[in-house]
């Protein structure tokens, strides 16, 4: 018996595992990174990986969008699962949101979810994508921890060329795991504008920075 697109269900399970994810996609190739991300979304329309139902998160994000002005704020999501966040913000505080993925089906959650007017999501590599405009905030929620350290800082500085005055959020979860990433963006950013745990006990930090 096979489940999915054709997969037994115990591979489907370890597809669907996290560190499944992480490893695929720091060591693998696309394609198999590809099979785990949609195992994971295939039966559930929330994945980890998303601001969902964390107002502690929601509401500086939406201070920083409203910053630009009320309904100017353009966000890109990189690594944006189904998307989640789009339902917690306030509408009034963006503009237009993009979402990237390499999932297929992430993408096709996304836009079953989300208003086609004032959303994009498109299935591509989120350290290779490149906006059709500049944006003025750029999110990767839990989904950081998918590129090798070494490319961030190339990543967040080609972004910082092809979105001037661009603010970047990023939220963490076990972040004394992956302290590595929060000390290189502390080193290598030009200005840190929050840097903080909002939820200790929950193990997730969030770092806004430009």
């Amino acid at each position: 018996m096979s489940t999915g697109r054709g997969f037994h269900p115990w591979l489907h399970q370890v597809l669907a595992l996290p560190v499944f994810h992480y490893a695929a996609s720091r060591f693998f190739g696309a394609a198999i990174a590809r099979l785990a991300f949609d195992a994971k979304f295939g039966g559930s329309d929330r994945g980890w990986g998303e601001f969902h139902e964390r107002p502690e998160f929601i509401s500086p994000l939406a201070a920083h969008a409203m910053s630009f002005g009320p309904g100017v704020a353009r966000i890109l999501l990189l690594g944006c699962g189904g998307a989640g966040l789009v339902g917690d913000l306030p509408a009034g505080c963006y503009r237009s949101v993009i979402g990237v993925d390499l999932s297929p089906k992430a993408i096709d959650l996304a836009r079953s979810k989300w208003d086609p007017g004032k959303t994009r999501f498109e299935v591509a590599d989120m350290c290779a994508y490149a906006p059709p405009e500049p944006q003025d905030i750029i999110v990767l929620s839990e989904s950081i921890y998918y590129i090798k350290r070494r490319k961030c800082a190339k990543l967040f500085a080609r972004l910082r060329a092809e979105n001037p005055g661009v603010i970047f959020a990023v939220t963490i979860a076990q972040p004394g795991r992956y302290r590595g990433y929060l000390r290189d963006i502390r080193k290598n950013s030009p200005a840190v504008l929050e840097d903080r745990a909002p939820v200790p006990e929950k193990a997730r930090h969030l770092i806004v920075f430009k």
